[in-house]
């Protein structure tokens, strides 16, 4: 996208391009780059005069505050900050999701709640699923948080149901370890309640535990900077979910070196249903590639 803004001089492509990119290096850890990549935005912004673009820019530099522990330039924003949704403006939704974020990290969960019913018809719109997962995703935080555990759990159930299907980790990642408590709540609380979600959606919860448990590094802050609670990971030699008839099927044949196109021709499936069944199959394991996968059947016989 940059290379393509600098060879057509278009600064909107260069403004969107350098937003990705600073969104990027705060995944990677990289806050030097993404600061360097927002000046980049920033200037362009202010010479262009792209009012749609404000708010984006506006959001990610929140996040970089917030990422490099800045509480007080974040807390400094939040408190001159204004919506109202009698005078909406579509293009500023993620702020406002900045400011529920600038909430939490001073653990203002009261006030985080009530961001989040305020604007909710405009967050939680059918039409704009990434704003939708977005606003889910704090709202199920927040509530968790705030001890409402029930409205946490209603609230994750929908968020699992429009990420699980496109295998979306990023978002539950980028909110850090409130989130990953969220979630080892809710599969505790699962355990105890059959039929309460879909094994795959079980299975999915399962493999975000997994993904947390991959990037998470000593002395690393979480996202929005709220402390840290004890976490409970799920034991190695555990299945958060028992695998079906049909998994164990398509783990015998990883195991025995079969590609997706074999398994679904010795199985009589399609390929896309492989590929679900494998998916699913990481998240029981907790694993995060075929090869690993292979690797803990071999341990355990009693997959088969």
């Amino acid at each position: 996208m940059l290379r393509t803004g600098h060879t057509w001089q278009q600064a909107d492509l260069l403004i969107s391009g350098n937003i990705s990119l600073a969104e990027l290096s705060l995944a990677s850890g990289d806050l030097a780059a993404a600061d360097q990549a927002l000046q980049q935005a920033e200037e362009l912004v202010q010479q262009q005069g792209f009012a749609t673009h404000t708010g984006p820019v506006v959001s990610v530099r929140v996040k970089y505050w917030l990422a490099a522990g800045n509480l007080d330039a974040a807390s400094a924003w939040a408190k001159h900050v204004v919506f109202s949704p009698e005078t909406w403006n579509p293009n500023r939704k993620w702020e406002v999701l900045s400011l529920v974020c600038v909430h939490l990290a001073r653990q203002e969960y009261t006030q985080a709640l009530a961001a989040l019913s305020r604007f909710s018809g405009e967050l939680d719109r059918p039409g704009d699923i990434d704003t939708t997962i977005g606003f889910l995703a704090l709202h199920a935080v927040t509530l968790h948080r705030a001890g409402q555990s029930a409205q946490a759990r209603a609230v994750a159930v929908r968020l699992l149901a429009l990420t699980e299907p496109e295998d979306y980790i990023r978002v539950f990642l980028d909110a850090g370890e409130p989130m990953r408590e969220m979630l080892q709540s809710l599969l505790n609380t699962l355990r105890d309640q059959e039929n309460s979600l879909p094994p795959t959606s079980v299975a999915f919860v399962a493999k975000l535990l997994a993904a947390f448990g991959r990037t998470k590094s000593p002395g690393q802050r979480t996202a929005y900077q709220i402390p840290e609670h004890p976490v409970l990971i799920p034991q190695s030699s555990a299945l958060a979910e028992p695998l079906t008839r049909r998994e164990r099927e398509v783990l015998r044949l990883l195991v025995g070196g079969a590609s997706n196109q074999e398994i679904a021709s010795e199985l009589v499936i399609s390929v896309a249903t492989v590929k679900k069944h494998v998916s699913n199959l990481l998240g029981k394991l907790g694993v995060a590639s075929r090869t690993q996968a292979i690797a803990r059947a071999r341990e355990r016989s009693d997959l088969f």
